[in-house]
């Protein structure tokens, strides 16, 4: 199934402006992801990172609309339920101002906002999914070494193994091997690369092959694997579910499945966890998920109708949790929502990622069904994961920019275009107003 293409797509564009855009997105998808890994790489400051992120989507911003290359859609349902959450964190902001909060408050919805919206009219999506298909291959290459020998040099720095050993083959005492980290300080992060590279080079090799795309396939599956992932598998699982119901069923019935689904994992399985109810407590090793969803549930309650804003959430729940689980993250991103947004941000954040499985499958309608099924894995990757559509990290990051593919997509009745040369007259009478 082939792609339609959007009104506003790098294939649109009026021809004196067309090579001007492919030209820079040949860098934009390079620069971008590249900035985005590296606020995750073992051995660079976190901080580094982000100012990396945010140099890169203000740069690639600011040429974009001064050369007028591409019109700019968003989708106005998503615009609204973010600027919505928006309120809680301004509102956070001047009840207990602070220069961090102020950085990071800019940083999530300037970052969020550009990387949902802008960036993906600017880079063709089988573009995008040629670069972080194989960049995330490379970096399953540059992990294998670990898994047989443990900690290796690289360029002047170490890749690291994972302390945690699994067997290869399953049932056989003799292959066991480290879990796959890579560059990266941990698993997590490249178990999430690879499990949305996985649909995103089924959809290549079936839609789009070009030489390599089977090896490229076969090599992201593995790391599938020796990320050892549950959360991953599930969610890699139920997308190809979703579309299975599809194929069968159609359009109606795999969209009202998917929003069902999620539900049920990012709403009443948290629920039976903090009730305890114990055909899911007795039956699921949560890894200590139960003590830091109570947790997070008790915050709550202590201010459920503003909550906490865009506070670093791992510092806020270190006081309260007990010493084996400091330093972790909330390991639900819809509760880390009702943190960030309190009761009321939470129902927004849970109605946006509803209505984005929704668009994926309508994605997936219209020929973008890779892309789909990869927002749809992330959806389910969520419920037990700390990252969130807000943020500027790799796992926020790219969750952003693919479900603004999925927006363009979709084409939904919300969507809304907006050439540069208004947006760039708009911006100057702002700008004429304000120096007057």
């Amino acid at each position: 199934m082939k792609y339609k293409t959007p009104n506003n797509s790098p294939n649109t564009i009026p021809p004196q402006k067309r090579s001007k855009s492919i030209g820079i997105g040949k860098y934009i998808k390079i620069i971008l992801f590249l900035s985005l890994l590296s606020t995750q790489v073992n051995g660079i400051p976190t901080l580094v990172g982000y100012l990396a992120v945010i140099g890169s989507i203000a740069v690639i911003v600011v040429v974009a609309v001064k050369n007028e290359m591409v019109n700019f859609q968003y989708d106005r349902y998503a615009l609204g339920t973010i600027l919505l959450f928006s309120v809680f964190f301004i509102a956070d902001l001047i009840i207990t101002p602070t220069v961090t909060e102020f950085i990071r408050t800019c940083a999530y919805l300037s970052g969020t906002i550009s990387l949902l919206f802008i960036i993906p009219n600017l880079v063709h999506v089988r573009d995008a999914r040629y670069i972080v298909t194989r960049i995330t291959a490379l970096l399953v290459m540059i992990g294998l070494p670990t898994m047989l020998v443990g900690d290796i040099g690289l360029l002047g720095t170490h890749v690291l193994a994972w302390p945690m050993t699994f067997a290869l083959i399953p049932g056989s005492a003799g292959s066991k091997v480290h879990v796959m980290q890579s560059i990266f300080a941990n698993p997590r992060m490249l178990s999430f690369l690879t499990t949305i590279a996985l649909p995103l080079s089924l959809g290549e090799t079936i839609d789009d092959y070009r030489q390599g795309s089977l090896a490229v396939l076969a090599v992201n599956a593995f790391g599938v694997y020796v990320t050892q992932s549950r959360a991953a598998w599930l969610g890699l699982a139920g997308a190809a579910a979703v579309y299975f119901c599809y194929r069968v069923t159609g359009e109606k019935l795999a969209t009202l499945s998917v929003v069902s689904g999620i539900t049920v994992v990012a709403v009443g399985f948290p629920l039976a966890v903090l009730i305890h109810w114990t055909p899911i407590t007795a039956v699921i090793n949560l890894t200590g998920r139960g003590e830091i969803w109570q947790t997070v549930a008790n915050l709550v309650v202590q201010h459920p109708l503003r909550g906490y804003g865009a506070v670093d959430t791992v510092q806020l729940l270190a006081p309260h949790l007990p010493s084996e689980h400091v330093g972790k993250g909330t390991h639900n991103s819809y509760l880390r929502a009702a943190l960030m947004g309190g009761i009321v941000g939470y129902i927004s954040y849970l109605g946006l990622c509803l209505y984005a499985a929704a668009q994926s499958v309508r994605a997936g309608h219209n020929g973008w069904w890779s892309v789909g099924g990869a927002v749809i894995t992330i959806l389910i990757m969520q419920a037990f994961a700390s990252f969130s559509l807000f943020g500027i990290g790799l796992r926020s990051g790219m969750f952003a920019l693919l479900l603004g593919y999925v927006f363009m997509g979709a084409q939904s009745p919300g969507t809304v275009i907006v050439s540069t040369p208004t947006l760039t007259a708009t911006i100057r009478r702002v700008n004429n107003v304000l120096t007057r």
